[in-house]
């Protein structure tokens, strides 16, 4: 893995876990108990800025909104917390380990709610306010910006 790679997943992960913490304490040290403060359930969905939880327009339409940094440029962080809090009874109530939130985390795909999560993900960051851009790190990456979208295009070419 490259060094950015690294820091961008570190950097990724710092801020989940600081915003989960801000805004959800009880699945914050419930994951910390379970030691998944990594959040390595939630990286495919930022490295591919969740290209396979929705079908190809919905992915679109979400990348367009990720695309404007409004409300906030880490928006894709916020809307992480947002399916997190939405299953948390579950997930909690399950008592699931690592392993087992990795494997319900992937088999969420093709079924959340685009609709939903982006409206309550917009709520949490008003929300969140100031105490939600002071607890993101330095240096944790932003959305995707539109300059950097062409890298899907090349991908999506290379496969087929």
């Amino acid at each position: 893995m490259s060094n950015s790679m690294a820091a961008s997943l570190t950097g990724f992960s710092a801020g989940l876990s600081a915003l989960v913490e801000l805004l959800d304490s009880p699945l914050h040290d419930y994951f910390k108990q379970n030691d998944c403060l990594n959040f390595f359930f939630c990286f495919r969905w930022i490295l591919i800025q969740f290209k396979r939880e929705f079908e190809y327009e919905t992915t679109l339409r979400l990348w367009e909104v990720l695309w404007t940094h409004y409300p906030s440029e880490h928006l894709h962080l916020y809307v992480c917390v947002t399916i997190l809090k939405r299953h948390r009874a579950k997930i909690m109530g399950e008592q699931m380990d690592f392993d087992t939130l990795l494997k319900f985390i992937n088999e969420l795909s093709g079924q959340i709610d685009l609709d939903p999560v982006l409206r309550d993900a917009e709520a949490l960051c008003v929300y969140a306010g100031e105490n939600g851009v002071a607890s993101i790190p330095p240096g944790t990456p932003p959305s995707l910006s539109s300059q950097d979208a062409s890298i899907y295009q090349q991908q999506d070419e290379e496969v087929l």
